[in-house]
């Protein structure tokens, strides 16, 4: 704020009449407002009755002080100042209003009495707009005002338009900024011509994608020109290649178009044109080869297995559509489908890492064993197929599954493990076996189940009959299912007789199957069909805890024995499912003996020998049934200290009629002896059996000799009635005994 004298007075001014409210120009605006600031009240009034004749507001104000008050409160629009005031002068003033935005442009006319050149001169360099020479010449006063008022307002709409000017080259900069960085960041290319057929712009993108030159991107440059310069869309050997040839055939029209087209670098670019209003048009380029890849990928995945990357059932089916067709020209075709024995066993004992692992090197050595013209694929799990195409004889079908029998049969090593699997195949043949893919499909796949069936291992042609069997089998796998739902399962229990004891040592748990139609059903008919579909493991467990149950009702504390099947031992739950059995039934943990087949030891070793040492801390036994009758490796006994070794049936039924199987058997009851290994002779179905194997120092038998299987039921009397009854007609008096032995000895001799 300017200072002022705090005992002056300030002249504001009056309200006007009709005279003074009319501006200088008789227009209908609001009449100027002048403000006099002179410290002569005389002069200001001479002044104010001169100006208001004139049409002016005016204001007065009697020092530089009071006029900063009053300009601070409504901005005059002129000043006229007494250069000579006290407290602040008129050059004081000037400066004071032009350092402030609202009056740094209103116009200041200087009175003053000093005609020098160095006042005139302080006068504009202080900010006057003009100066008027004291006398005032009323007359020259009024032109003057209405003069510099007119440059004033000529002076303000020039800012004004100055100010426009500068706000529209402001938007102006900025509107190009953006489109420029539009342009510099499309993910598209973009080329824009004129009508004259001149390039107008065009961007970064676009010079990269199609590896132009900058020279060929100045404005003006035809389109013929820009784009011949592009490596990627002409030839070496022709200017004018396809790619140019065809764009320039989409430039040419005059209505919205795209075209795709792939590059001599090998990416895809798509082109959209798109001609403006007035001539001209302006073109974007999209390289869509990653979405192009993405689609063939997601197209790839939906027809290939994602382990394998072989076809998967979809593709399958076209490739055999396709050979079928043939097949009515005179080209036959063969279908063989696979199945890989034991794989699940690998999943169940290895893990699934590893049976992918394996799955892999299987598929390597199916596309190394097929020709370029077949078809291999992974329909599923461990299944496989093959379409084999333009084959002269079924003995070319032959050959193939002998070779893949071969070759998929050789030892895998598998994350430090060594896998040993097989195969089985069936075959079905076109047109013969069907001309429909999914009836030659179903015809090979009831081969493969007949040649599993038969053994594993081996192929199979496809006969009309198999389809009843095939019918059979299923039939059974829906009973089966069935079966374990509603717990049709029950226990035959068929003793174990000491021989050195002459009492019943313990009995054998065997599976039987109560059919609501057919009856009872061994199990030798339906355990092979448990395991292949997986429920061996379901029902073992209920076996383990009926056992165990059953056993705690007997009136002596005998053993029970429960067989394990290989895919069920392989299972990592076995151990706690023993461990839950025994905690749920409370049985001695003594009295329950695990009995596993050599079989389990083969497969994988390590992982047996593992799980048997965890059955062992159980404080279970542990038995190896049919012994003999596999590899039979002394190093299964040399490192797990088995409890018992059950002598297979086989070799029993020898016994007085071939001398190798006496020998077997003396060979391993005096091997276990010396180990302190029970031996269990299984199947011994006469006295004499028995006698000689008593001579040989076996430990115990089993067979109908002593009893058949019988029900749980009739376990209890048994058990009473053997002591009774059963152990006179078995082992007689002391004497004969001894007779019979010494007879045996000269009979195995």
């Amino acid at each position: 704020m300017c200072p002022h004298d705090s005992d002056t007075t300030i002249y504001t001014p009056t309200e006007p009449d009709e005279r003074t409210q009319s501006p200088p120009s008789g227009s209908g605006e609001p009449a100027p407002l002048i403000l006099i600031v002179d410290d002569d009240p005389v002069v200001r009034s001479l002044m104010r009755d001169s100006l208001e004749d004139g049409g002016f507001v005016v204001a007065e104000a009697e020092d530089g002080g009071r006029a900063c008050e009053f300009c601070e409160a409504q901005v005059p629009s002129l000043l006229i100042v007494d250069a000579v005031m006290p407290n602040m002068d008129g050059f004081e003033l000037c400066r004071a209003l032009r350092e402030r935005l609202p009056t740094r442009h209103i116009p200041i006319l200087m009175a003053t009495g000093l005609d020098d050149h160095e006042s005139i001169a302080r006068a504009y360099d202080a900010g006057a707009t003009d100066f008027i020479v004291k006398p005032l010449n009323w007359l020259i006063l009024h032109h003057r005002i209405r003069y510099v008022l007119r440059s004033a307002d000529t002076f303000e709409e020039l800012r004004r338009n100055q100010a426009r000017l500068r706000t529209a080259r402001e938007l102006e900069r900025k509107q190009s900024e953006r489109f420029e960085a539009a342009l510099a960041n499309m993910s598209q290319g973009l080329c824009m011509f004129g009508a004259d057929g001149g390039l107008i712009v065009a961007n970064q993108r676009f010079r990269d994608m199609f590896h132009m030159p900058p020279a060929a991107l100045e404005p003006g440059q035809s389109m013929v020109d820009v784009f011949k310069s592009s490596p990627v869309l002409t030839s070496e050997t022709n200017a004018a290649g396809d790619h140019y040839n065809e764009y320039l055939t989409l430039a040419s029209r005059r209505q919205s178009a795209t075209l795709t087209q792939e590059l001599r670098d090998g990416r895809v670019v798509n082109f959209a044109h798109e001609p403006m209003p007035g001539g001209g048009f302006v073109d974007t380029f999209t390289d869509v080869t990653e979405q192009r890849q993405i689609e063939a990928r997601v197209a790839h995945m939906a027809m290939h297995d994602p382990l394998t990357d072989l076809p998967n059932r979809l593709l399958f089916r076209q490739r055999l559509e396709s050979a079928l067709h043939r097949v009515s020209r005179g080209e036959p075709c063969a279908v063989l489908c696979l199945d890989l024995d034991q794989f699940k066993g690998v999943n169940d004992t290895l893990g699934h890492p590893v049976g992918d692992a394996l799955l892999k090197l299987v598929t390597d050595r199916l596309r190394s064993i097929v020709r370029q013209a077949d078809t291999v694929a992974r329909l599923g799990g461990d299944e496989f197929a093959i379409v084999q195409s333009s084959f002269n004889h079924p003995a070319d079908a032959t050959a193939l599954a002998g070779r893949l029998l071969r070759e998929l049969s050789a030892p895998y090593e598998v994350a430090g493990h060594r896998v040993v699997i097989g195969t089985s195949i069936g075959i079905a043949v076109a047109p013969d076996d069907g001309s429909d893919p999914d009836l030659l499909l179903k015809s090979a796949d009831i081969a493969l189940y007949q040649a599993k069936g038969d053994g594993r291992q081996r192929f199979r042609f496809f006969e009309p009959e198999m389809q009843v069997l095939m019918h059979a089998r299923r039939e059974m796998e829906l009973d089966l299912r069935i079966a374990v739902a509603e717990n049709q399962f029950m226990l035959y229990f068929q003793p174990l007789v000491n021989l050195k004891q002459e009492r019943i040592s313990g009995f054998e748990a065997l599976l039987r199957w109560q059919h609501p139609r057919r009856g009872i059903v061994s199990p030798t008919e339906f355990i092979p069909l448990a395991e292949e579909i997986g429920l061996i493991v379901q029902i073992g467990e209920w076996v383990l805890n009926e056992a165990c149950r059953q056993a705690l009702q007997w009136p002596e504390a005998v053993k029970v024995a429960v067989n394990v099947s290989p895919l069920q031992f392989r299972n990592h739950d076995l151990a706690r499912m023993v461990t839950h059995a025994l905690h749920d039934t409370g049985i001695d943990p003594g009295r329950l003996e695990i009995e596993i087949t050599e079989s389990v030891m083969i497969q994988d070793f390590d992982a047996a020998l593992h799980m048997l040492h965890q059955l062992k801390k159980l404080g279970v036994s542990i038995s190896m049934d049919d012994f003999g009758t596999g590899y039979s490796s002394l190093s299964y006994l040399r490192s797990f200290p088995f409890n018992k070794i059950k002598i297979d049936q086989s070799f029993i039924r020898g016994l007085g009629e071939r001398s190798d199987c006496m020998a077997i058997i003396r060979a391993v009851t005096g091997m276990c002896d010396s180990l302190g290994i029970t031996t269990t002779a299984e199947g011994v179905e006469t006295s004499r059996q028995l006698n000689l194997l008593n001579s040989e120092k076996c430990t115990e038998i089993q067979g109908y000799l002593v009893s058949q299987p019988l029900p749980a039921s009739e376990v209890p009397v048994l058990i009473r009635d053997f002591s009774r009854n059963i152990r006179q007609t078995l082992f007689g008096d002391a004497s004969r005994l001894a007779a019979v032995s010494s007879g045996a000895d000269g009979t195995a001799d």
